[in-house]
C-alpha cells in the first residue's frame, strides 16, 4: 500500500508544480479529463468486466454498494437543507462525494487486507456498483446541476447514455464474457488503461487549490464527513448489530469509506461544475482516507 500513496502524491505534485512553473498549457485539465472520460476509463472497463465471477456470491457487494449509495445522496440532501448549500455545491458533492475510488485505492486495499482470492468482491463492488453509479451520475444527475444546459428530453438522455463511451464499454464488456477479445486486443487495451490514473491525478494536481474561503471549505468538510465517516460507519454498525461476519460483507463496508471517485471528478471538471470543490474532494480525500481506512478496517475486525 506505500506505493500506492507515494504514487498519489507524486502525481498530484506533479499537476500542481506543472501549473504553477507553466510546464503545461492552460486547458491542460480539460484535455486530460477528456481522455480519461472517453479513452483510458473505457479501456479499463472492457478490461475488467469480461473476467467478473457471475455466481450467486455477486449480489452481495452488488447491493451493498446500492444501498450505500442511496445513504450518500440522502446525506447529501440532508446536508444541503441544514447547512443551506447553493445548488452548485451539492451538485459537485452528488456528482463527486456519492461514489469512491473503489478501483485505484480500494481493489488494492482490499488484496492487501483481505489477500488475493477476496479481490474478486472488490471489483464486483467497483464494476457493478461504482461503475454503473458513474454512468447515471454522468446521464442524469450532472445535467441537473450543470450550468447553463439545456434540458432535454428522457429520449435524448437516454441517447446520450447509449452514445457515452464507458456505458458503451459496459455493454461490450459483458458480451466479451461470453465472446472474447482476441488477445493482442486484451494487451493494447491493458496499456490504454494504465493511463488513467496518471491522467486523473495529474489534472487534480494540476487544478488544486490549497486556500480556499470558506464557502468553499464548508461543502468540502461536509463531503469528506459523509464519505468517509458517516456511510461506512453506518454498514459497520449494520454488521456489528446483526453479527453479520464475512468477507463480502467486511470488503463492502471497506470500500464504501473510500474517498472520492478520481474519474468523478474528472466529470465534474469537465463540465465545469465547482472544480475547485471536485479537486479538493478527491486530494484531501486521498490524504485522510489513509487515517479512516485502517480505522475502519480494526473495527472490522474486532
Amino acid at each position: 500500500m506505500i506505493e500506492t500513496v507515494i504514487l498519489v502524491f507524486v502525481l498530484i505534485a506533479i499537476g500542481s508544480l506543472s501549473k504553477k512553473f507553466a510546464l503545461l498549457p492552460e486547458n491542460s485539465s480539460h484535455v486530460l479529463n477528456s481522455f480519461v472520460l472517453n479513452i483510458s476509463l473505457p479501456a479499463m472497463i472492457l478490461v475488467s468486466i469480461p473476467y467478473l465471477p457471475l455466481d450467486g456470491n455477486m449480489l452481495f457487494p452488488v447491493i451493498s454498494h446500492w444501498v450505500f449509495y442511496i445513504l450518500s445522496i440522502v446525506i447529501i440532501l440532508l446536508f444541503a437543507k441544514l447547512f443551506k448549500l447553493a445548488k452548485s455545491h451539492v451538485g459537485v458533492l452528488l456528482v463527486v462525494a456519492c461514489m469512491g475510488n473503489t478501483a485505484f485505492l480500494g481493489i488494492p486495499m482490499v488484496q492487501s487486507y483481505y489477500g488475493l482470492d477476496q479481490v474478486p468482491y472488490a471489483v464486483l463492488y467497483d464494476q457493478l456498483g461504482s461503475g454503473i453509479a458513474f454512468i447515471i451520475t454522468a446521464s442524469f444527475i450532472l445535467p441537473a446541476f450543470k450550468e447553463n444546459a439545456v434540458k432535454k428530453k428522457l429520449s435524448e438522455i437516454l441517447k446520450d447514455l447509449l452514445i457515452f463511451p464507458p456505458f458503451l464499454s459496459l455493454i461490450i464488456g459483458f458480451i466479451c464474457i461470453k465472446f472474447p477479445l482476441p488477445q493482442m486486443a486484451n494487451d493494447i487495451l491493458g496499456i490504454v488503461s494504465k493511463t488513467l490514473i496518471p491522467c486523473a491525478m495529474i489534472s487534480v494536481g494540476f487544478q488544486m487549490k490549497y486556500r480556499l474561503n470558506q464557502e468553499k471549505l464548508k461543502p468540502i468538510v461536509l463531503g469528506l464527513v459523509m464519505k468517509l465517516l458517516l456511510v461506512p460507519l453506518a454498514g459497520l454498525a449494520f454488521v456489528k448489530f446483526f453479527n453479520v461476519n464475512n468477507s463480502a460483507m467486511n470488503i463492502s463496508v471497506l470500500q464504501s469509506g473510500m474517498p472520492p471517485m478520481i474519474t468523478a471528478a474528472a466529470l465534474a471538471m469537465n463540465a465545469d461544475l465547482e472544480s475547485d470543490i471536485a479537486v479538493s474532494l478527491v486530494g484531501y480525500g486521498l490524504f485522510f482516507s489513509f487515517l479512516t481506512l485502517p480505522l475502519l478496517q480494526f473495527l472490522l475486525q474486532i
